[in-house]
């Protein structure tokens, strides 16, 4: 999937986007089974024995109109090309007349009047009017079908309103079956909004707003970085304690156990709770992401070794630090010798290879508490605490590895590095920019004195 980019040039989420769309594939499936099944047990009086009770709650009318927009939606993927399109507009009208025609059975007939014709003979006393509700669902969603996912003119905003009323719809009614808010999903004790209806409506919405999400009002959801993770986060972790809060706060006083007064009070204390828990959760959320961003900004991508910044903040710290412990700091200045034969005759694949093990070699040597960088394309500053003696130490070991590594019969290359090396006393007072340059003139002056030894 490629990544997109909307009106703010906030980057998508690629990894989130593509996990959308596969669960958008399953729930649509599932829909298509479901709505397909309960259709047939209408039709098929030994199939409907063999489902659970309840499943004539969806009307053949309504699982009807739900394949019509699933066989839309299906034939609407980002994909499919203009003639798809067309028969995917096709079959949202479908529904829409169907919508509307329901309509006209509830509010002027009383009585189905398609309904009757999509049953068998057995089951047509069964047949009510599809409720309001319901109608209402289905108008909306396909309404958005018809319009292009990323349309950005009025008609997108049309759509963004259209997805957000259907949200409002599906909490609405989940809200009626939580609470017994049974005027919420049902108009009269044979007309109601049934469970698998309610679930179809939910999936399929969930599958147009993920259509939209790249290109709408509500791009943040699938938005690249510290905004979008948080939001993804805290919607449904919103939405999930709020309904459980109420859920809990209602059996309370339906059982007796709670007056009203004090029903309110608990559910007013444990919502401010959840926000507290919420705000935390998500502060904790921001931090991490904030520390990893910060990480990626400080680090250099091939060896993961400190780039410049990085050495800047690390470095001036590690200074402050050994000023105020009265300790020596070591500045070792690393160029990697011959990397630019590698790169020539090997390629620059095999002169990756020559630095990060340059990088290992270094890190194998030296303690996790010093400071390591990648200052340029082939040096390397290494930042430590200690004295002329400790220092010296090091070197010796670090040469030690290079003439291990050489002993190697195998080898496509040599690992050769130069040294140069600068001790500050507790004392002194030298910027970080002047150690630097006066390790790395030592370095020059111990590069030299190689070239002039292996000329001799």
């Amino acid at each position: 999937m490629n990544s997109y980019t909307y009106e703010a040039k906030a980057v998508l989420d690629t990894r989130a986007v593509e996990r959308f769309c596969r669960a958008g594939k399953a729930a649509l499936a599932f829909v298509v089974a479901l709505c397909s099944l309960v259709l047939l047990a209408w039709q098929i009086p030994s199939l409907a024995s063999a489902l659970p009770a309840g499943w004539a709650e969806m009307q053949a009318t309504t699982a009807l109109n739900l394949l019509l927009l699933g066989a839309a939606l299906a034939l609407s993927r980002p994909e499919a090309g203009p003639r798809q399109r067309a028969v995917s507009r096709l079959f949202a009208v479908l529904c829409l007349g169907l919508c509307v025609a329901g309509v006209v059975e509830l509010l002027v007939f009383g009585a189905a009047r398609v309904g009757p014709a999509l049953v068998a003979d057995t089951y047509r006393s069964h047949v009510v009017p599809t409720s309001l509700q319901s109608l209402a669902g289905l108008f909306l969603l396909a309404a958005a079908a018809m319009v292009h996912p990323r349309r950005r003119d009025w008609l997108g905003h049309l759509l963004d309103l259209a997805l957000l009323a259907t949200l409002m719809l599906c909490l609405l009614f989940a809200a009626g079956y939580f609470f017994n808010a049974i005027e919420f999903v049902r108009l009269s004790p044979s007309i109601l909004l049934s469970p698998q209806t309610l679930l179809s409506i939910g999936l399929l919405f969930y599958i147009l707003a993920v259509r939209r999400a790249p290109f709408g009002s509500y791009a943040i959801l699938v938005q690249l970085g510290i905004a979008g993770d948080t939001a993804r986060i805290a919607l449904p972790f919103g939405v999930v304690i709020t309904y459980l809060i109420v859920l809990g706060q209602a059996r309370l006083v339906e059982i007796g156990q709670m007056a009203i007064s004090n029903a309110a009070a608990v559910t007013a204390v444990l919502s401010g709770t959840g926000m507290i828990l919420i705000v935390l959760l998500l502060a904790r959320r921001i931090s991490l992401l904030e520390i990893r961003l910060r990480d990626v900004s400080l680090r250099d991508e091939l060896t993961r070794a400190y780039n410049l910044r990085g050495l800047k903040l690390h470095g001036r710290q590690k200074l402050l630090e050994a000023r105020r412990s009265q300790e020596y700091v070591s500045v070792l200045y690393v160029d990697v010798d011959g990397l630019k034969q590698v790169n020539d005759t090997l390629g620059h694949e095999s002169g990756s290879e020559l630095i990060c093990e340059v990088v290992q070699v270094l890190r194998d040597n030296i303690r996790e508490s010093d400071v390591l960088a990648r200052i340029g394309g082939d040096e390397f500053a290494v930042l430590a605490n200690g004295s002329e003696s400790e220092c010296d130490v090091v070197i010796e070991r670090l040469n030690l590895a290079q003439e291990l590594a050489n002993a190697d019969p195998e080898r496509r290359y040599p690992l050769s590095f130069s040294l140069g090396r600068i001790v500050q006393a507790p004392t002194d007072r030298i910027p970080l920019e002047e150690l630097l340059s006066r390790a790395d003139n030592e370095m020059y002056k111990v590069k030299q004195a190689r070239k002039t030894a292996q000329a001799m």
